[in-house]
């Protein structure tokens, strides 16, 4: 970016005051290009940390204490970071960006940390979360230019591993972490984004967040935790582990058999609360609800369900959550609705398992034993494209501009999957205008998320592969 018009301090850092150079003090204090550890890790930090982690009850019983080390923020990261104005403008994007369907992230408690000056210069943790946003705004054309591997996120990699190695464990990190795997993600850098992840979890568990939901004030978590901390600061945290065990589950979709890192949540755990309200940072703990109460019901009612009938009742559950939704959102922005999004993903993940459980998904039989939910997705995501071309360039515009997630893609790349099996063995033209409505879709959100070309190369393998068999007889 191009707002280099703060004068960066070099001045020593004070506890409760900053000596400012200019009228405008920038967050960081700017050292020397290309350092990435200012300070050196003395043996002293190396040796405190390494007690708490082997013998953390005589580290609580001494009350000894992790030393800060002190850093100047390296040239080439103060750089990327720019000044109090660009903070806040990247800040903004990437709450706009990520709120319909990441929202882990208080952009109140964020400004008020990043554009205090009495906070200055900026610590390890904040910087790197500010990078990481700065990392999920960038255009798939800065990318390409880049060939994949943009610098930012080569330097954030750099960055999160020195965070690791000299920071006690903290929110922000994590935060970090759970954006750094979503641009993995999104831009298909693989087993990365998988191995983030689980670095992710195992950080969390640490710092006790595997903990956090079992109680409403997340005093199962360990002390270091949540001590202190405001019932604002547990929701964020509350919702950052959420966060954590979405992707843990959603990367490990191409590969059932893998354990995963992070345990599955109960029926007692607590639920991030309303959007609006930690947006505003207007909740209270009594808005805290288990996920028992939010849906009404307990697991032992599929106790007696076979596993067919079970997978059956499930898809019309998740079915229901996705008429639900169309009460509140208008067709076009169905498409950006993350609930019914994944909904749906869970949908065709089920119907992909009962058609491999059945033998089915190399047959014609495919189509008569589809569910009615995976005809159902079909369609509804065959009339979010037409909604969206009949919008003109309003419709490409919100799916190129950022609106539409990851998730989404994945939707629509599991549904032309399925199509390919329903349609297998039947009229090429019964399937074929329901098969180009979602290649526009998903040819449409490349834009803004690289993955799309990978998906569309795996996808004309299984066109070419369906090709060959029914030509083979």
């Amino acid at each position: 970016m191009s707002d280099t018009h703060d004068e960066a301090t070099t001045t020593s850092r004070a506890p409760t005051h900053h000596q400012r150079t200019s009228s405008v003090a920038s967050p960081i204090r700017v050292g020397q290009a290309g350092q990435t550890t200012p300070t050196t890790l003395t043996a002293a930090f190396a040796a405190t940390s390494a007690i708490r982690f082997l013998a953390p009850d005589l580290f609580s019983e001494l009350r000894l204490q992790i030393p800060r080390l002190e850093w100047d923020v390296p040239a080439d990261i103060a750089l990327h970071l720019g000044g109090r104005q660009q903070i806040h403008d990247v800040t903004v994007a990437f709450l706009r960006l990520t709120r319909p369907w990441m929202p882990v992230v208080s952009g109140k408690r964020h400004l008020a940390a990043v554009l205090n000056p009495l906070l200055a210069p900026l610590q390890r943790p904040r910087a790197l979360l500010t990078l990481c946003m700065k990392l999920c705004c960038l255009s798939v054309d800065d990318r390409i230019r880049n060939e994949g591997r943009h610098p930012l996120y080569l330097l954030v990699k750099q960055i999160y591993a020195e965070v690791e190695r000299v920071e006690e464990p903290c929110l922000e990190v994590m935060q970090a972490a759970l954006f750094i795997a979503v641009f993995e993600m999104g831009d298909a850098i693989y087993p990365a984004a998988h191995l983030t992840v689980g670095a992710l979890i195992r950080y969390g568990i640490a710092m006790g967040m595997d903990k956090i939901n079992l109680d409403r004030m997340g005093a199962g978590a360990a002390a270091g935790a949540t001590a202190g901390a405001s019932w604002l600061d547990i929701e964020e945290m509350r919702r950052v582990w959420w966060g954590a065990l979405i992707l843990d589950r959603l990367l490990n979709v191409s590969h059932p058999s893998w354990s995963l890192a992070s345990a599955d949540p109960v029926f007692e755990d607590f639920l991030p609360v309303d959007d609006e309200s930690f947006h505003n940072a207007t909740s209270t703990p009594e808005d805290a609800t288990r996920i028992s109460e939010a849906f009404g019901f307990k697991l032992g009612s599929y106790a007696p369900l076979s596993p067919s009938s079970d997978a059956v009742q499930l898809c019309r559950t998740l079915e229901a959550l996705v008429r639900a939704n169309e009460f509140e959102v208008t067709t076009r922005k169905l498409a950006f609705c993350s609930q019914s999004t994944i909904s749906y993903i869970g949908v065709l993940l089920l119907q992909e398992h009962h058609w491999e459980e059945t033998s089915l998904d190399f047959t014609p039989g495919a189509k008569r034993n589809a569910f009615t939910e995976t005809h159902s997705a079909l369609e509804t995501l065959d009339r979010i494209s037409m909604r969206m071309r009949g919008a003109g360039h309003g419709g490409q515009r919100d799916l190129e501009s950022g609106h539409c997630t990851p998730f989404f893609v994945d939707l629509v790349y599991r549904a032309l999957s399925a199509l390919m099996v329903i349609g297998r063995g039947q009229d090429a033209t019964d399937m074929q205008d329901k098969k180009e409505s979602l290649k526009w879709l998903l040819s449409h959100t490349r834009k803004r998320w690289p993955l799309v070309g990978v998906y569309e190369k795996i996808l004309a393998v299984k066109e070419a592969m369906a090709v060959a068999e029914a030509a083979s007889g």
